[in-house]
């Protein structure tokens, strides 16, 4: 992959970008933002950019051996290796990375020495840190340390989903950049080319994934049209009144509960979109005459309901409760409020 490549964000791609046009590299950035949209991507793309023998604009050759060997490192299991700086095929790009999710605080040490080496190939060293929000108060002093007096001839990267956990003192001395998810069409159609996924297909998957290309990338299709399938039973059951099939469900849909929830909630608010004539706002278009068909079954008040008890849900699910009965539960109440709304 090239950096003109890379999905969504194009504003940050330019302004990458403008940073290796200028040859003027920030000593320290933040790339922010959720979970697989593309930060890790981002930050190898820019130094496998950044080190590229015969560049093009802003974008590597990837035929050259410094792009071909600018890679995610192969590591194992051992608890050592992560207490220092992991380095992949060239010798000028390293990682820190957590282990059981707790940054090392003798990583960071290791990254104070690699970074104020000269480089050994390109014209400076890149230090990617990823997940910076695992480093406990003693790594995140020595960063800061770091940070204080920046190597001339490195740059540290950290990524991190959850910038808000990092010290103030650290994020104040980073370039922040703010990613955003992914646009639907925009990751639908990488899909369809690196998938090979019909576009409808496509699209829903862009849809569930919110903008997280990670996760469209790794998501076991069969999967969620399986548990998409058991949400909208779950539906028709509670209007026909069929407990038994409900509870079977809820005996099935146990282990992913967390997904299943998510999926039964957006085919629900897809029904109070339609019943508000809204119906080009719905997520499953696919299955639109489907939910159509359901939708003069339920009055508003009950659907605004069933919401609710799925939200409740959801945020309590931290709480470890017990999933099969708080499932049962959950569908106990929405055939009550239907029942009574009607």
């Amino acid at each position: 992959m090239s950096f003109e490549n890379l999905v969504g964000n194009q504003r940050i791609k330019k302004l990458l970008g403008y940073f290796v046009k200028q040859n003027n590299i920030p000593s320290a950035m933040l790339f922010a933002g959720d979970e697989g949209i593309g930060k890790k991507s981002f930050a190898i793309e820019f130094a496998r950019t950044l080190f590229c023998q015969n560049r093009i604009g802003i974008n590597a050759c990837l035929q050259c051996s410094s792009c071909k060997r600018v890679n995610l490192p192969e590591i194992s299991n051992d608890r050592e290796t992560f207490k220092g700086v992991i380095f992949s095929g060239h010798s000028d790009l390293g990682f820190v990375l957590p282990y059981n999710k707790n940054i090392f605080v003798e990583a960071i040490r290791d990254l104070e020495e690699q970074a104020n080496m000269k480089p050994f190939e390109a014209q400076m060293r890149i230090f990617i840190i990823d997940d910076a929000d695992k480093m406990n108060i003693s790594a995140a002093n020595a960063l800061l340390k770091i940070l204080e007096e920046p190597p001339h001839t490195s740059c540290l990267i950290l990524i991190s989903s959850r910038p808000n956990t990092i010290l103030p003192t650290i994020l104040s001395r980073c370039y922040v950049l703010n990613f955003e998810p992914i646009p639907t069409e925009e990751m639908a159609n990488f899909l369809v080319s690196h998938r090979k996924l019909p576009y409808q297909t496509a699209k829903v998957l862009s849809e569930y994934s919110r903008g997280s290309l990670g996760l469209a990338m790794t998501s076991d299709l069969q999967q969620l049209v399986n548990e998409r399938e058991a949400a909208f039973e779950v539906i028709k059951c509670i209007i026909s009144d069929d407990m038994n099939r409900l509870l079977q469900i809820s005996e099935e849909m146990t282990e992913q509960l967390e997904d299943f929830l998510k999926i039964l909630e957006d085919l629900v608010r897809d029904i109070w979109l339609l019943k508000l004539e809204f119906s080009s706002e719905i997520l499953n278009e696919d299955m639109k005459e489907r939910l159509e068909r359901v939708v003069e079954s339920i009055d508003e008040s009950t659907v605004s309901l069933w919401i609710n008890y799925i939200e409740n849900l959801r945020e309590t699910m931290q709480l470890n409760l017990n999933k099969r009965v708080s499932l049962d539960a959950l569908f106990i109440k929405m055939r009550t409020a239907l029942a009574y709304g009607n």
